[in-house]
């Protein structure tokens, strides 16, 4: 049996997502190895499924599309492929095993579900080409908003292809290369910058992007309202996990969905 410590847990659903609020959850206490005992729902679990109000309402899909995304963010000096050798993973690595994905295998294979993990501060994350361990990520957070960004362009990515035949809107070098931007322009500056023009901040950075992303997703909403005039709304499931600094940056995460 594991001990759950530090651990957070927070789910955002579609309606807290439209309110930019949401719900946190502690972690039970104990989780175990074994992945599916963790997945069997318990009786109170099954009893309070059997036992919910599943009335039609008039004006919306009874099976309407169902997405889910699961991201895992490690704690400082944690890593999921590092920790291998001294089998000394966190269990938000053990999490992030247990959920279900598309590409999982055999029980942990599931249609429209996707799971993400983000390495700890100051261990290898190629996406934001940290290739080695940095003194830096472990003592100063280095390397923070760069994960938060890359669960943001994930998710981005999933919602994308679930309606765009699985073409996804950031290809991997096109996430590496808005990492590396975002680094240049607003954490390290770029050298090439006249000193003198104006400089995006945090906020506006952020802006910038949300407003690229909508107008894409809106083109493409247009032409499925057409092709599809009868399909509903998704609903769009986001489990946040994270450990240590990982659950700070799990929060931080939370306030820009």
């Amino acid at each position: 049996m594991l001990a759950l410590d530090n651990l957070i847990i927070a789910r955002s659903d579609e309606e807290y997502m439209r309110a930019n609020i949401a719900q946190i959850h502690n972690a039970p206490m104990r989780v175990t190895d074994n992945i599916e005992t963790e997945m069997t729902l318990s009786i109170a679990e099954m009893r309070r499924l059997l036992t919910k109000d599943h009335t039609h309402t008039k004006g919306t899909s009874f099976s309407r599309h169902v997405i889910k995304i699961g991201l895992f963010f490690d704690g400082t000096n944690n890593n999921r492929d590092g920790d291998i050798p001294l089998q000394a993973h966190t269990n938000v690595v053990k999490l992030f095993n247990a959920y279900k994905d598309v590409n999982g295998l055999d029980h942990l294979k599931a249609a429209g579900q996707h799971r993400f993990y983000i390495p700890g501060l100051g261990t290898r994350f190629p996406e934001n080409r940290e290739w080695r361990e940095s003194h830096d990520g472990k003592a100063f957070g280095k390397g923070e908003q760069a994960r938060i960004l890359y669960a943001l362009l994930e998710i981005y990515n999933v919602v994308y292809r679930e309606c765009n035949d699985n073409i996804p809107l950031f290809s991997s070098f096109d996430i590496s290369a808005k990492l590396q931007q975002y680094t240049r322009e607003i954490e390290t500056g770029d050298p090439l910058h006249d000193p003198h023009a104006h400089r995006p901040t945090r906020r506006s950075w952020f802006a910038t992007l949300n407003t690229t992303v909508n107008a894409t997703f809106d083109a493409r909403l247009q032409r499925l309202r057409t092709t599809h005039p009868s399909q509903g709304k998704p609903r769009i499931s986001i489990v946040v996990c994270g450990f240590s600094r990982g659950a700070a940056l799990a929060r931080a995460f939370l306030l820009i969905v």
